[in-house]
């Protein structure tokens, strides 16, 4: 293999299979000194990513530092950047799988109501009190699928 990973200071997942491994020859850093990327010091870092900047496999690169736990500038971000990063993704990620649950939510009080519940027993079904499921039936979702579901 040639390119980025050479040496003591690449650090590889043996988990992951070297087929998922980015084509290193490609690299813009191929023949740089890895040293450079491994310093932590704001004016290594800027010439770090200098040379990730224009990089034809900087993307494959940067997931592939992120899904094996590289250290180090790897695709033009540092650990510390990737890792912000992550934590943004996973917490939008988060909130919206939480919308969507809600959402779900509001659909069967809608549907239960429909089906003749009384809120008091959908707020007993979906665990939530009797407040949260007036909300959830003030919603157009919820009125729209005890519409659909008396249909």
């Amino acid at each position: 293999m040639t390119g980025r990973p050479k040496g003591s200071a690449f650090l590889r997942d043996v988990t992951t299979p070297l087929a998922d491994e980015p084509d290193w020859s490609l690299a813009a850093c191929d023949g740089a000194d890895t040293e450079l990327f491994y310093r932590e010091k704001d004016r290594y870092l800027t010439d770090a990513k200098a040379v990730c900047q224009f990089c034809p496999i900087r993307l494959e690169c940067l997931e592939f530092a992120t899904a094996t736990g590289q250290y180090g500038v790897w695709g033009g971000m540092s650990r510390a950047e990737r890792l912000d990063a992550l934590k943004r993704r996973n917490a939008r990620e988060g909130a919206k799988a939480g919308w969507q649950h809600r959402r779900q939510r509001q659909t069967l009080a809608g549907q239960l109501r429909a089906a003749g519940k009384t809120p008091a027993e959908i707020a007993e079904h979906l665990g939530v009190d009797l407040r949260t499921v007036q909300r959830y039936l003030s919603t157009t979702t919820a009125v729209m699928a005890g519409l659909e579901a008396a249909a």
